[in-house]
């Protein structure tokens, strides 16, 4: 694909641009992104452990093998699919990415929170635990695309690819850390610490301003 930058728009390379941490710390130097870059960090590493540790939850808390669990995981991706594909197209210029970023946060406090209450009986069970990872899978599908777009908007067009690189790196990070602090608190402070935390992180993040 073509290069859409103009030409006299372009800015020369430097060697310190393939050094991954310079590039982070330069946006976080910023005020005008740098709250909504913890907040995207934050929500990718309440996320990240999320994922990584479900399964193992499903074990232990109501015995569930590779095969339901498995099930849920589809689930979470036919909704993810069906929000990103179509829905936010029609969410994103009705409410605007400010709006969209809090209703998603707001879904994934419920979801997280659910998980903690799920009890094991088999009806409430599977009612209460399809309804909570459905709500995080539409939250997820929510606030992703609405702070990438908030970070464009608020950097030059010179600025925009590096930034978006910049954040997927940060993605990377919060991906590498999550599943790190998910694991230590399921098995030191209780299987459901990590929801916990993810009910509290995602619960800050609308408050943290640039």
């Amino acid at each position: 694909m073509a290069e859409s930058l103009p030409l006299e728009q372009r800015q020369g390379f430097k060697w310190r641009d393939l050094n991954p941490f310079l590039q982070l710390s330069d946006l976080f130097v910023r005020p005008s992104i740098r709250g909504l870059l913890l907040a995207f960090l934050i929500f990718n590493f309440a996320f990240a452990g999320f994922t990584s540790i479900f399964v193992l939850f499903l074990d232990r808390r109501f015995n569930w093998g590779p095969s339901q669990a498995a099930l849920v995981f589809v689930a979470i991706g036919v909704v993810s699919t069906v929000v990103q594909a179509g829905l936010i197209r029609k969410l994103l210029p009705l409410w605007g990415e400010v709006k969209l970023a809090i209703y998603g946060f707001i879904l994934l406090v419920v979801g997280f929170g659910l998980i903690v209450v799920i009890p094991r009986q088999a009806l409430l069970l599977n009612l209460i635990l399809y309804t909570s990872v459905t709500l995080i899978a539409i939250g997820v599908g929510f606030v992703l695309p609405s702070i990438r777009g908030l970070i464009s908007n608020l950097v030059s067009d010179q600025e925009q690819g590096k930034t978006i690189g910049s954040t997927q790196g940060l993605q990377s990070v919060a991906a590498i850390l999550g599943p790190i602090w998910a694991g230590w608190t399921f098995d030191h402070l209780g299987i459901f610490t990590p929801f916990l935390d993810g009910c509290g992180a995602n619960a800050a993040s609308p408050g943290i301003h640039p």
